[in-house]
């Protein structure tokens, strides 16, 4: 399933979680992972109405999804989950900090200066 806005991001994430009875709380763990690549690369828009995206959701939608799903994990406290979803998460961290993406900008250009 290609993910390029908050509501494809929702489904996705029920989807990877194969939860059906999240979708009350699934926004909650998207803002947790937007909070946290908020820190780690700046400004990012806020995803809010199902069409909504922003920089990350275009360039890597995948950081988004393994964030949320880690944060799903933690709420269901299901460890097999919390552990694959916390290196899936972390590897696109790692991943992105070596591309040096240019968030503001939505580019992968290098570094913000």
């Amino acid at each position: 399933m290609a993910i390029s806005n908050y509501g494809e991001l929702k489904t996705a994430v029920a989807n990877h979680l194969q939860r059906r009875d999240l979708d009350a709380v699934i926004p909650d763990f998207i803002q947790n992972t937007h909070l946290t690549l908020t820190e780690y690369t700046g400004s990012l828009a806020p995803l809010a109405a199902d069409t909504d995206t922003n920089e990350m959701l275009a360039y890597d939608p995948h950081t988004y999804l393994f964030g949320a799903c880690f944060e799903g994990a933690q709420y269901l406290r299901d460890a097999e989950l919390m552990a694959t979803y916390a290196a899936r998460f972390q590897q696109k961290l790692q991943n992105l900090a070596a591309t040096g993406f240019d968030y503001i900008k939505g580019t992968p250009n290098g570094p913000v200066i």
